[in-house]
């Protein structure tokens, strides 16, 4: 007995359905969530310089997941580059009002031209340790107009009722098109590499109990 394309298409259908009936989608919490720059310094007046700490927030997104299938696991973040916030708690408000229009400027982020920062998965490799996974996701990574490919390693606790990523990346400015912001010549500046330290808190999609 031959199959319609009507019938084939139906039977990959369910198929696919059967395969994802154990995934769930989890909502990023903004709120609750915590991804965090550090940028060091450079430079022969290094010490003249500063550590530069930036607070990502207004973070939006989802995460696909399956305790039963972790690597088919997908993740989508987003944000928006106007969202990131100088912290610098040593400085007073002026500087830091000052280090905040340098990075949203045309020579390092330049805000207007590319006001959102994207993360989307491809890949993902997960192994079991205790009640938590050790994963590594393989992604890409759009900054500055600069789409590359980046690794994050991570941490992953996985409840009935939400999920919680936590780890840190290093990333170089160049490979985005950003030139590390320099001063007196270059004296004082800050280095190429940042680290991204994050906690990413995501709760079960409210419509993923229905």
């Amino acid at each position: 007995m031959s199959l319609t394309k009507t019938s084939r298409v139906w039977i990959v259908t369910l198929c696919a359905m059967a395969q994802s009936a154990g995934a769930a989608t989890y909502k990023i919490d903004q709120e609750a969530s915590r991804m965090r720059v550090f940028t060091a310094k450079a430079g022969f007046f290094a010490r003249a310089g500063h550590t530069h700490e930036v607070l990502a927030t207004r973070l939006a997104g989802e995460i696909v997941a399956d305790a039963d299938k972790p690597s088919a696991a997908r993740l989508s973040l987003s944000v928006p580059a106007a969202g990131l916030a100088v912290q610098d708690p040593e400085f007073s408000a002026a500087d830091r009002a000052a280090v905040q229009k340098n990075m949203e400027g045309d020579r390092t982020l330049d805000v207007a031209r590319f006001p959102l920062i994207r993360y989307t998965s491809r890949a993902v490799v997960a192994s079991r340790v205790g009640d938590d996974w050790n994963v590594k996701i393989d992604g890409m990574l759009e900054l500055h107009g600069v789409t590359r490919r980046l690794t994050v390693p991570a941490v992953v606790t996985l409840a009935k009722d939400r999920l919680v990523a936590r780890g840190e990346v290093e990333l170089a400015q160049k490979d985005f098109g950003i030139t590390p912001f320099k001063a007196v010549m270059g004296a004082v500046g800050v280095k190429n590499e940042v680290k991204i330290r994050f906690e990413i808190v995501a709760p079960l999609s409210p419509a993923a109990g229905r």
